[in-house]
């Protein structure tokens, strides 16, 4: 059923799975297993179905958001026939339920819906957004619900932009697997010391970053759109387990307009200090002194927000990646 909602047909399907011994599930490190088995197995006409597909606006990953923000999302009519008076809904933190009715829906066509109720999305912090229909003759409801976690950010306008930490983390966030970015003051062996002042972003402040991490720093969006030749520059010292192999731990530093579609900043000799491998990547050991990094934005962004990478496998882990005075200008 999976399989046929991800190509928007307007059929179903319904079926029992079971896998392992004694139907349970095989342990991830097994060689062999009992394998799968599926039974009774239904293919029925979804009449009706409409589909919550996602949400347009905001992103994950926002910055700037106010008090009158207006939700878009994009609903899909799965039905070989015309919807007509669709409710749809919407919550905010585990707030009030803002309904609202999309007058129609072609057949099996998608449409972009914004809310007409605004709502306050102002905080620099973490939001929840569900939106959800109550269709009545809706006969698939498994795919009427979405949800979102997202990030309000802080947005910059004035330049020249600079942070050393002291006082807060201003704006800056971190996520992704096993992430071990901390904001503080720097304890481990070797890193121990900030760029300026004391408090800094580090991967574990006092101690070695993750086992299988893939982790993001992000920056709060710097509206760029007025400057002549919008520049990057930060200090940073790491040490970052080295081998023979690509797979081994690394990191690099993205730029995103949108929020959504990440790129690789720079490549190696770029920028001052820039990427220490033919690959554009840095790893090994420059723990011992702050260097200073710089790089220019690429021409023709309005809006750019960076995020520093961090990839480690399963073996070494060292003491990471140290970040301090932020410089865009």
């Amino acid at each position: 059923s999976k399989i046929l909602r991800q190509a928007n047909q307007q059929y179903s399907a319904s079926f029992q799975v079971r896998w392992g011994q004694e139907g349970t599930r095989v342990a991830a490190d097994s060689d062999s297993g009992a394998g799968y088995s599926f039974d009774d197995i239904n293919f029925f006409t979804a009449t009706d179905d409409i589909r919550v597909v996602d949400f347009v606006h905001p992103v994950k990953l926002s910055c700037g958001l106010g008090s009158e923000e207006r939700v878009q999302i994009t609903v899909r009519n799965n039905a070989s026939n015309a919807i007509s008076n669709i409710p749809i809904n919407l919550q905010i933190d585990g707030g009030a339920v803002v309904q609202e009715i999309i007058a129609s829906i072609p057949a099996v066509s998608s449409i972009t819906y914004t809310f007409v109720n605004a709502i306050n999305i102002s905080a620099l912090n973490s939001h929840t957004l569900k939106a959800w229909t109550s269709l009545p003759s809706d006969s698939y409801s498994d795919n009427d619900l979405i949800e979102m976690s997202f990030f309000n950010s802080l947005s910059v306008n004035t330049f020249p932009y600079f942070q050393n930490f002291e006082s807060n983390a201003d704006g800056w966030i971190s996520n992704g697997q096993n992430a071990s970015w901390q904001y503080g003051i720097p304890t481990s062996d070797e890193e121990n010391k900030a760029g300026s002042g004391q408090k800094i972003w580090k991967t574990n402040l006092s101690g070695n970053y993750n086992a299988l991490e893939e982790s993001y720093l992000y920056s709060p969006c710097f509206d760029i759109a007025g400057m002549e030749n919008p520049t990057l520059s930060f200090n940073m010292k790491y040490d970052i387990e080295t081998c023979n192999t690509e797979a081994c731990d690394f990191l690099y530093l993205e730029y995103s307009a949108d929020g959504n579609v990440w790129k690789k900043l720079g490549t190696r000799g770029a920028g001052a200090n820039w990427y220490n491998e033919e690959n554009d990547i840095w790893r090994g050991d420059e723990s011992q002194r702050w260097r200073v990094r710089t790089i220019s934005f690429p021409s023709g962004i309005q809006t750019v927000r960076i995020r520093f990478v961090l990839k480690s496998d399963e073996a070494s882990q060292k003491e990471g990646v140290s970040i301090d005075d932020i410089h865009v200008y």
